[in-house]
């Protein structure tokens, strides 16, 4: 349900989307505690998948921009969009060019809630083609175009490719492209 309490409320340095912020919420308690107790100076780095990339975004948010507290790097996979433009340029103009944020082909959750609703990613983004493929590369032009034949290769599959490439293992899952990726395949 949290992934449907869609409207936008104040967050740190913009709004937010209010399902993303009350979960947060929920747990930031025990996470920033463990934080203060475990740190000792160490470097913070914050991942997450989904969902998880969603609260991930949220808690990066929360200790750069609330509390001034250090993070030294943010990496997402099939995260959705969780702020509005005020938010993604607070965002940006804070922690600049280490965010990355992966998307794999035609994972719908890296598209919603929409443009069309107010909201905006963060982060640099790292683009898993239809055969797996990490690049940077592609324009949006191409990315429409292997979104589309990446579909239409998988009309007959056992699931949708928008579903099929949300999943975080399985065949040309974002763990399997990271590790052909840290291959150089």
């Amino acid at each position: 349900m949290t992934d449907f309490n869609i409207r936008l409320v104040e967050g740190p340095a913009g709004c937010v989307h209010v399902g993303f912020k009350v979960a947060l919420l929920q747990v930031w308690a025990q996470i920033w505690d463990y934080l203060r107790s475990n740190r000792r100076g160490r470097a913070l780095w914050i991942t997450g998948h989904s969902l998880g990339a969603a609260l991930a975004t949220m808690a990066t948010a929360k200790l750069r921009l609330e509390l001034d507290e250090p993070v030294n790097g943010l990496y997402t996979y099939g995260g959705p969009r969780i702020g509005d433009r005020d938010f993604q340029r607070a965002f940006a103009a804070d922690f600049e060019r280490q965010p990355y944020r992966y998307i794999n082909n035609s994972d719908v959750v890296t598209r919603i809630p929409t443009r069309s609703m107010g909201y905006s990613h963060v982060g640099f983004s790292k683009y898993f083609d239809r055969t797996g493929a990490l690049r940077d590369d592609l324009s949006w032009a191409d990315i429409v175009v292997d979104r589309f034949v990446g579909n239409v290769e998988d009309v007959f599959g056992p699931r949708a490719a928008h579903v099929q490439d949300h999943d975080l293992d399985g065949s040309l899952g974002y763990l399997e492209n990271l590790e052909r990726a840290a291959a150089g395949r």
